[in-house]
């Protein structure tokens, strides 16, 4: 046990190697040379896939995800209830960071050419391994949280289309979070 202490003794420990090593290996990098080789020729199982989607397709695609059931139902709901003509201005000022956003994506697409075309292949290839880790997890929460606000804003629009009679009946049923509540 005690060649074990002497092992970690903090007189005994190369600090600068060390500290080069964790380093080199938290920030490592993907090359582009290997990003470039894998997407040309075929996949894994020896099949390769043919690009169907059009820019316009894409593009669509990218539109529709932006613009789904929180941009009319939560915005709606937030112009009427707190902030009023203000929210003109949050929109212009969302449209105009979403613009620098594409500009970014832009710039990413060519200085890393041939990949996804994802934050965390550039963040991977750019920055190294443990920034697009962190990246790649905030996605991941980004995309839960985005789904459970649509389905919040879905569930309160078709309940109310149900002249709230589902609400009326989970509240008397099953309660709410403080106990059986009376529905109104």
């Amino acid at each position: 046990m005690s060649r074990l202490f002497a092992k970690l003794d903090p007189r005994r420990i190369q600090w600068g190697a060390t500290w080069f090593t964790f380093q080199s290996r938290v920030l490592r990098t993907k090359p582009v040379e290997s990003m470039l080789e894998s997407t040309g020729g075929t996949g894994a199982h020896g099949t390769k896939l043919a690009r169907v989607l059009s820019t316009v397709d894409l593009v669509s695609l990218g539109v529709g995800s932006c613009v789904g059931t929180g941009m009319y139902v939560v915005s709606g709901l937030v112009a009427k209830e707190m902030a009023g003509p203000g929210v003109i201005v949050s929109f212009i000022i969302a449209a105009v960071a979403s613009i620098l956003s594409g500009v970014c994506y832009a710039e990413f697409g060519v200085r890393v050419p041939k990949t996804t075309g994802s934050a965390y292949t550039y963040s991977y290839v750019t920055v190294g391994e443990f920034v697009a880790f962190f990246i790649g997890w905030n996605l991941i929460l980004e995309y839960l949280i985005g789904t459970a606000a649509g389905a919040s804003a879905l569930s309160s629009m078709f309940d109310s289309l149900a002249n709230h009679s589902i609400s009326g009946f989970m509240i008397n049923h099953l309660g709410t979070l403080n106990g059986l509540g009376e529905w109104h």
